[in-house]
């Protein structure tokens, strides 16, 4: 009764029924042949009359003008790619990024830069380095990029395709002085991991505009630059071609800031404000080593409790992107009542009922009381997670 819809466009049935789906098809068609007597036994119930009946009645209030979302400052460390399942990338908090492929360009290998681009004045060799803007409100998916000196300004923005695996530099560069200057943009990265060796793994690949830009006194150039993972040379070739134009530039950063939105919405009804302070902890375990991956959280207090169901309802999410492999809970909660209801909590949210009333406990999660925990263990498990919260 449903369809499966893919994002090549392909659709395939699904192949499940919702049995209350058909008993209320089933209920309509037996109400219109009975001429409605299904709706008047309804309605004939002085308890629906009484209760309901208000409430269906309602009428939305007159449109008041529409106000803008609040912005959210964005958070100094980002992740980008949320929703691509080949690819990703991680900038910190300095600048720096680290990118790498998920399942089949899953090969080890990562791509590490010390920032995300370096400015160089060809004459006299003067250099700084383009990164985040610090004053940028919150875009899902999206980076944006800043920054001006010696009568240079940078701005652009940075993102991961929504379903290549391809990140996307695009540059604005104006010349703010009254002479005329010629700049180099370097957007190279180093290769880092196990597998550099191996004859066939993930080919790394980069493309675009020349590095170098001649800019007059007051003039602004646009400069695009994509880096990737392809399985093969030649995939990488076909890759360049796809995003060699402007306008598929454009419609890939447009498409990684809907999917991201998409994604966080997927979550659980997350606001994009409640995700953007999560984004720093999915950042680290991206740049981390696969068997680091790990998020401990311990609740010293009542208040922890919403941010830690918050963090069950984002591991899900975070497994899908082999970003996260498991989550601990330390319940260190000092009022033993208190400490009963996180527990509680915590159980609760880290468990699914299937069909059947079958409850079944979601991967990768573990909750431990510190009462009864030695404290090796503790200390094994932060040594052992790359992110220890909060």
């Amino acid at each position: 009764e449903a369809m499966a819809v893919r994002p090549d466009g392909a659709a395939s049935p699904v192949k499940q029924v919702m049995a209350h789906h058909q008993g209320m098809i089933l209920l309509a068609i037996a109400n219109t042949l009975s001429g409605g007597e299904f709706r008047k036994a309804y309605t004939d119930d002085e308890r629906i009359n009484r209760r309901v009946r208000p409430l269906i009645s309602e009428r939305l209030p007159e449109a008041e003008p529409a106000r803008p979302a609040p912005e959210t400052a964005a958070p100094r460390a980002r992740h980008l790619g949320l929703g691509n399942r080949t690819y990703g990338a991680a900038v910190s908090e300095d600048g720096s990024m680290v990118s790498r492929g998920r399942g089949p360009l899953d090969g080890g290998v990562t791509l590490s830069r010390r920032e995300i681009v370096r400015v160089t004045d060809s004459e006299t060799g003067t250099s700084w380095p383009a990164g985040p803007d610090a004053q940028a409100a919150y875009q899902p998916g999206v980076v944006a990029v800043r920054s001006e000196q010696d009568g240079v300004r940078v701005t652009g923005s940075l993102s991961v395709d929504a379903e290549y695996p391809v990140e996307i530099l695009e540059l604005t560069v104006s010349n703010l002085g009254d002479t005329a200057r010629t700049l180099r943009l370097d957007n190279t990265f180093e290769l880092r991991g196990s597998n550099l060796r191996q004859a066939r793994g993930p080919v790394a690949f980069q493309g675009g505009d020349a590095p170098e830009v001649v800019l007059n006194p007051g003039e602004t150039k646009t400069v695009r630059f994509i880096t990737g993972l392809a399985s093969d040379p030649a995939v990488a070739r076909r890759l360049k071609v796809r995003f060699e134009k402007p306008e598929a530039i454009a419609a890939s950063r447009r498409d990684a800031a809907r999917s991201a939105a998409r994604m966080i919405r997927y979550t659980g009804e997350m606001t994009a404000a409640s995700y953007a302070r999560w984004e720093p902890t999915l950042a680290s375990l991206l740049a981390a080593p696969a068997d680091r991956r790990r998020v401990v959280y311990t609740l010293n207090s009542p208040g922890d409790i919403p941010a830690a169901l918050e963090l069950i309802q984002l591991s899900t999410l975070w497994r899908e992107q082999d970003a996260l492999t498991r989550v601990t809970f330390v319940v260190d909660i000092k009022d033993q009542k208190e400490s009963a209801r996180a527990e509680t909590l915590l159980r609760g949210a880290a468990t699914r009922v299937l069909p059947g009333w079958n409850a079944v406990a979601l991967e990768g999660i573990e909750i431990f009381i510190a009462g009864v925990m030695p404290t090796a263990a503790r200390v094994r498990l932060a040594r052992d997670a790359a992110v220890s919260l909060p």
